[in-house]
């Protein structure tokens, strides 16, 4: 099978394993800070008596101008940090406003358990590269991380469905977990490199996560037992 330029280059095992090992270590350095950080706003968002809406409205903003940096990354290679910055707060707060909006408030404890052990399922790849036999080649290494991720989501899901909406966060959480996955496998070579390819990834993650977070709490909205009297919907629940 073909040798994987992006885990070796130049014909040099060593050096290519060296380079991938950096910048995967990095890449889950870079991924535990943004979780851990967006689960403490997360928790102190979920606390004060506020609509929904005022922070997943701030939230979107923020997602939304942490996009512009991106696009200076050529002459500013370190304008991507500020788009990280900016989507850790936007994650946080679309997080937390998921608890408002269902009155459940999220323990600093628990909310970084949840970060940790998403960020912690980075490991997995990490492991794998460390197989030769998946490491040199591109398609074994391809599906397994695919498989890995199905895995990572299927876990996620079960856990919200199955022991109740209190694990949304870490549902949420595997989301950046996935895509800062795919962009560390990308090729970049340079810690400026990698600051894109983890900036852009966490936008697109963001923008999941606002949508995925809307979509359920306008759901619950739209079953209002003062109007619907029981009949349009179901509001035993």
């Amino acid at each position: 099978m073909k040798q994987t330029d992006f885990f070796f280059r130049n014909g040099n095992p060593k050096k290519g394993a060296h380079m991938t090992s950096k910048k995967m270590w990095m890449t889950l350095g870079i991924l535990i800070g943004f979780l851990g950080l967006s689960a403490v706003i997360a928790a102190g968002v979920s606390r004060p008596s506020v609509q929904w809406g005022v922070p997943f409205g701030i939230g979107a903003a923020l997602m939304a101008a942490a996009i512009v940096p991106v696009f200076f990354a050529k002459k500013h290679p370190w304008a991507p940090v500020v788009t990280l910055c900016l989507n850790v707060l936007s994650c946080g707060l679309l997080v937390g406003s998921f608890y408002v909006a269902k009155s459940l408030p999220l323990p600093f404890t628990s909310a970084l358990l949840y970060a940790l052990a998403a960020a912690g399922s980075y490991l997995v790849p990490m492991l794998l590269l460390s197989i030769p036999g998946i490491a040199r080649h591109t398609a074994p290494f391809v599906i397994v991380c695919f498989l890995w991720i199905i895995a990572l989501f299927t876990a996620g899901v079960a856990l919200w469905i199955q022991l109740g909406e209190k694990y949304a966060a870490f549902t949420l959480f595997c989301i950046p977990v996935a895509l800062f996955a795919i962009g560390s496998f990308t090729d970049c070579d340079t810690p400026e490199k990698l600051l894109v390819a983890l900036a852009v990834p966490s936008s697109f993650a963001v923008g999941i996560i606002a949508v995925i977070v809307l979509l359920v709490l306008l759901q619950a909205d739209s079953c209002d037992c003062d109007c619907c009297d029981g009949g349009c919907c179901d509001c035993s629940s």
